[in-house]
């Protein structure tokens, strides 16, 4: 619950002062960079389990991020929230300055064994937090979980994208 809380008062103090966002008209989905000594150091996946689907990806990008950061010196730090356990947050790892008091990215991590599986569900607390973070919300899109043919996407402000009707969609079934 605390990291729910400061993550929203970070945000809210943070939208007041961030520019809108620009208006996308290439591809939506960017790629994102996935090291290949990152992913034959991660465990491989031992069943079908959707659970273990997600922690994998989860754990891919949050290492990917560390890593990320690490590199260029920012000094910012990367929280994985579900990294002990699922904590029931409509995001599973955030990226904030070093004393957590700004939040730089909020970040959803939606996984699949699939190699092209690009459709994925989306909570009605993932909604809401999409639209309240706003340019803040990325999703990233892992295909290939447990491969070495991992490949990895994002997507940054979907609500925007949905609101702008650009290219993204949403489903309800």
């Amino acid at each position: 619950a605390r990291a729910a809380d400061s993550a929203e008062v970070a945000l809210s103090a943070s939208r007041a002062l961030a520019p809108p966002p620009p208006r996308v008209s290439v591809d939506l989905w960017q790629p994102a960079p996935v090291p290949a000594a990152l992913v034959a150091s991660l465990v491989s996946l031992g069943s079908d389990d959707t659970v273990e689907i997600g922690r994998w990806g989860e754990r891919l990008v949050a290492s990917v991020l560390e890593q990320e950061h690490a590199a260029a010196g920012s000094g910012k730090r990367v929280k994985w929230v579900n990294e002990t356990a699922e904590q029931g947050l409509p995001y599973d790892v955030l990226v904030m300055t070093d004393d957590e008091k700004q939040v730089e990215s909020v970040i959803e991590v939606k996984s699949t064994t699939s190699k092209s599986k690009s459709i994925f569900e989306v909570s009605m607390a993932e909604l809401d937090m999409a639209v309240r973070a706003g340019a803040t919300y990325v999703i990233y899109r892992i295909f290939g979980v447990g491969t070495e043919h991992v490949r990895a996407v994002q997507l940054r402000n979907p609500a925007s994208h949905l609101r702008a009707g650009d290219g993204l969609k949403l489903y309800i079934g």
